[in-house]
């Protein structure tokens, strides 16, 4: 162990050692495992060139987060935060290929906020997100949201619709709901469904960049 590794042993504590005796490829397979029970797309190459998660940047963490006491605290931390990113930003991750706006009744309100749009997004790899944006005269804002593949693959077009405004859009609905949307033949063909057949299964991708 390198002297400089041994002196941050020491000014993070005895509790933390564990932390910093895990190496980068460690790190970086603990993370990758985790990210991809929802997000399989996610590769070793995005999270080296686009998190650019380091020994330094886990370094870093440890650091200002004193209460990172085990490895697996760091995990959940840098998993937590390259998920954010990926909403904030899913098109410097995957490049997209077509999106589909849901048609809504302009009256749509809640507290105070109409609905102004509302759409899906499909990337490479069939891999899906949502975005919605409301406000009022004065305000407003948006929200993104990534659709784990597991919600689509093996289900009916019904079944995903429970589960995406259960676990996902609420309380971004803004008024939409399964009965809005479960008639809706185009934004269940721009998902993949058909009658019989769920969407297929998320295939390989290239890193965009």
């Amino acid at each position: 162990m390198c002297l400089f590794v041994i002196i941050r042993v020491i000014k993070l504590g005895e509790d933390n050692m564990k932390v910093l005796d895990w190496t980068i490829e460690d790190y970086h397979k603990a993370i990758l495992q985790k990210m991809n029970k929802d997000y399989p797309w996610y590769t070793q190459e995005m999270l080296v060139k686009k998190d650019k998660i380091s020994i330094k940047a886990i370094e870093d963490l440890v650091e200002e987060k004193k209460a990172l006491k085990t490895p697996n605290k760091v995990v959940n931390n840098i998993c937590n935060d390259i998920k954010q990113h990926i909403e904030w930003s899913p098109s410097a991750y995957l490049k997209e290929i077509d999106r589909y706006d849901v048609p809504f009744l302009p009256q749509e309100v809640v507290g105070g906020w109409n609905l102004e749009r509302y759409y899906f997004m499909k990337f490479e790899g069939d891999v899906f997100f949502s975005s919605v944006t409301a406000g009022d005269r004065v305000a407003g804002a948006g929200r993104t949201f990534y659709i784990p593949p597991r919600l689509i693959k093996n289900h009916t077009y019904q079944e995903f619709l429970e589960a995406y405004f259960d676990k996902i859009a609420e309380p971004w609905a803004f008024g939409l709901s399964v009965s809005e949307l479960i008639d809706d033949g185009q934004l269940k063909a721009f998902l993949g469904f058909t009658e019989n057949k769920p969407q297929q299964e998320v295939t390989e991708i290239s890193l965009r960049k």
